[in-house]
Formats: C-alpha cells, structure tokens, sequence
C-alpha cells in the first residue's frame, strides 16, 4: 500500500506542477480543509479517503489512481460477490 501512496503522491506533485497550482488553491478546489493535499503529500494523510482522491482526480484533470487498483476484486464479477459483502 505505501508503494501505492508514494505513486500517487508523485502523480499529484507533477500535476500540481503542470498545472501551476498550490496545495493550498488544490484544496481549496474540491471543497476540503486547505491543509488536505499538503497532508496527503506529506505523509500525514496514511489512509486518504476514496471521496477525496476521485474530487482531486477531478479537479486536476488526471485520473489519479488509473492502474494503482489492479489487486481490488470487480465488483461486477460473480466470483468476487463474497468481497464486497462487508460494504453492503
């Protein structure tokens, strides 16, 4: 999973770059505390909400988590019914 943050995390540093936008301004776009993105890039964020990474992936133009999410079952798939049990 830390492999999995530190990739994110580069991917939300490059296009902050690209984009010329602040940490703060980022947060400030998808409606959280202006201290949000700097934590998540940080570290201080170990386990960022879902919710929060789809507005940043919104707000930047970037889908941020595409190819991080291979491991997780399909939920359409019969065979991973059983996984997603919990969540119901």
């Amino acid at each position: 999973m830390s492999d999995h943050l530190e990739i994110l995390r580069g991917r939300i540093r490059k296009r902050l770059a690209e984009l010329n936008i602040s940490e703060r301004e980022a947060s400030r776009q998808i409606g959280r505390n202006e201290c949000y993105v700097r934590d998540l890039l940080n570290g201080r964020s170990k386990h960022p909400e879902l919710s929060g990474l789809v507005s940043l992936s919104k707000a930047l133009g970037v889908n941020l988590l595409c190819g991080m999410t291979d491991d997780l079952p399909d939920p359409d798939d019969a065979r991973a019914e059983g996984a997603f049990a919990d969540q119901a």
